[in-house]
C-alpha cells in the first residue's frame, strides 16, 4: 500500500494555475455537487428514515460513530420538530387565505357602494375626474357598442348584385 494522496471525486480540482499578473486567485471546479448543492427536505427525510429503520430493526443495541440509537434519534428530533412546525404553519396558511377570500369579498362591496355614490354624486358624477381616477371610463368616453358590418359593405362594393349587373349591361 502507498500512502500517497490521490483526490477523489469529491473533493476540489484547480482549473487553473494562478496568475501573478492579474494578481487572481486559482479558479476551482467542484466536482462532487453534493458539497455545495442543498439537500430537499423530502429527500433529507428519506435518508433520515433509510438509516433510522434498518438500525432499529437490525442493530437497535449497537452504537454507531459513538452514538447509540436513542442518542441518534435525540440528534433527529430538530430535524422532525421543524418538520412538525412547518405543518402547522401551512395549516395556518391555508386558513388565512380562506379568511382573505372574505374579507376581499366584503371589502369589494364597499368599494363597489363608494363607487356607485361618485356615480351618483352631483358634482362628481360618471363624467366626473375622480370616477376616471379611480380607473373607471368616462360614459361620453365609452364607445356606443353599435358595430358596422364591414364586411358585408366591402363585398356589396366588390361584387354588385345580379340586378346591377344588368342595369349596367343597358
Amino acid at each position: 500500500m502507498s500512502n500517497v494522496h490521490r483526490p477523489d471525486d469529491t473533493e476540489m480540482r484547480m482549473t487553473s494555475p494562478r496568475n501573478p499578473a492579474e494578481g487572481s486567485a486559482p479558479k476551482l471546479k467542484h466536482i462532487a455537487k453534493e458539497m455545495f448543492m442543498a439537500i430537499s427536505s423530502k429527500v433529507a427525510l428519506v435518508r433520515m428514515e433509510d438509516v433510522s429503520q434498518p438500525w432499529l430493526k437490525l442493530r437497535p443495541a449497537k452504537s454507531f460513530a459513538g452514538l447509540t440509537y436513542e442518542q441518534f434519534l435525540i440528534t433527529l428530533k430538530p430535524s422532525y420538530d421543524v418538520r412538525a412546525e412547518i405543518a402547522e404553519l401551512e395549516v395556518r396558511l391555508q386558513s388565512a387565505r380562506a379568511r382573505l377570500v372574505t374579507v376581499d369579498e366584503q371589502s369589494l362591496n364597499v368599494v363597489q357602494r363608494v363607487v356607485n355614490a361618485v356615480k351618483a354624486d352631483p358634482e362628481e358624477g360618471d363624467d366626473g375626474e375622480l370616477y376616471v381616477a379611480m380607473g373607471y371610463v368616462r360614459k361620453r368616453d365609452r364607445k356606443t357598442g353599435l358595430t358596422q358590418r364591414k364586411r358585408e359593405v366591402k363585398i356589396a362594393e366588390a361584387h354588385p348584385s345580379g340586378a346591377q349587373k344588368e342595369a349596367a349591361a343597358q
